[in-house]
C-alpha cells in the first residue's frame, strides 16, 4: 500500500494534511482565539484513518500519541488555564507526530510562547490576566519538530 498516486507515501499525504490544517488553525486561533472543531477533529479523523488504511502498526503509536495530547490538555482546559480547543489541537498533533513528536512540539511550542509573550508582559502590554493564544505556538512547535526535529535533544538519540 504505502503509495499514492505512485509518488507520495501515505505518510507524507498525513504530513501535508497536518501542516496545511495546523497552520490554518494557528492563524484562525490568532486571530479569534478559537480553534474550530471542524479543522481539529476532522484532520484527526482523516490522519488516523490514513494510517489505519496504510501501516497499521503505527496507529498504535498515533492513538496512544492522540490520548496523550488530549488527556494533558483536557486537565488544563478544565482547569480553566487554556481552551478545550487546543486539548483537540494537542489531540491531532499527538496522532500525526506520535508521542515523542508531540512531546518536542509541546517543548518547542511553551519556549516559543515564552520567548514572544514574557518581553510583552515585561513591557505592560498584556497582563497577567490577558488571553493569549495557544494553537500559533502550537503549530509553530510542530513546525520545528518536522523540519528541525527536536525530538533527539530530547531523548538523546538519532
Amino acid at each position: 500500500m504505502g503509495e499514492y498516486m505512485g509518488m507520495f507515501s501515505v505518510h507524507d499525504v498525513i504530513e501535508v494534511l497536518f501542516l496545511g490544517s495546523g497552520l490554518l488553525i494557528g492563524v484562525i486561533d490568532a486571530r479569534t482565539l478559537r480553534i474550530p472543531d471542524l479543522l481539529s477533529l476532522g484532520t484527526l479523523l482523516l490522519v488516523l484513518s490514513l494510517a489505519a488504511i496504510d501501516d497499521r502498526s503505527s496507529i498504535v503509536e498515533r492513538l496512544t500519541g492522540m490520548v496523550l495530547g488530549f488527556v494533558s490538555f483536557h486537565s488544563l482546559a478544565r482547569a480553566g488555564l487554556m481552551g478545550l480547543g487546543d486539548a483537540k489541537f494537542s489531540a491531532l498533533i499527538g496522532a500525526a507526530l506520535g508521542p515523542s513528536g508531540w512531546l518536542a512540539t509541546v517543548c518547542a511550542a511553551s519556549l516559543l510562547g515564552m520567548l514572544c509573550e514574557l518581553p510583552q508582559l515585561f513591557a505592560g502590554y498584556i497582563t497577567r490576566g490577558t488571553r493569549v493564544p495557544f494553537g500559533p505556538f502550537l503549530a509553530a512547535g510542530s513546525v520545528v519538530q518536522m523540519f528541525a526535529p527536536v525530538t533527539p535533544f530530547l531523548f538523546g538519540g538519532a
